[in-house]
């Protein structure tokens, strides 16, 4: 194998783990709902539907950027997967007083985010490597 192969993988392999790293901030939710409660007089049952819907949709995204990927570079996932999130994270930062508004920002837009970030980092850095370090290759994205 060459030198170019390896040095691109390798590349490539510690770029998923940052983006993926970078896009956990999101499963913290026991301090935000901790927060939403306190500070803003959420009921438990309004602070837990974000990250409800946020995690139904992070799930169903995946398959849809699966197929993405299919017929485009990940690239431009990765691009959509990084506005989605920005958005997603500034509209629920700002409207944490609102829970509909919230749960939409949070629990649709930053999903989105999320979900294609996942397709966009674990499938195609898979790619790049033997069959028999495949295994180890996707654990260590999915646990990043």
């Amino acid at each position: 194998m060459s030198q170019q192969i390896k040095r691109n993988r390798t590349q490539t392999f510690i770029a998923a783990i940052v983006v993926s790293l970078l896009s956990g901030i999101n499963y913290v939710w026991s301090l935000t709902s901790a927060s939403l409660v306190a500070d803003h007089g959420w009921t438990s049952t309004q602070a837990s539907l974000p990250y409800s819907l946020f995690t139904v949709t992070a799930s169903v995204l995946v398959l849809f950027g699966g197929r993405f990927i299919d017929k485009r570079p990940p690239r431009q996932l990765v691009l959509i997967a990084g506005i989605c999130y920005a958005v997603g994270l500034l509209g629920a930062s700002f409207s944490m007083s609102n829970t509909g508004l919230f749960t939409v920002c949070y629990g649709v837009i930053l999903a989105c985010g999320t979900g294609c970030i996942t397709a966009s980092t674990v499938g195609p850095t898979v790619k790049w490597f033997p069959y028999r370090q495949r295994g180890i290759v996707s654990a260590v994205l999915y646990t990043a």
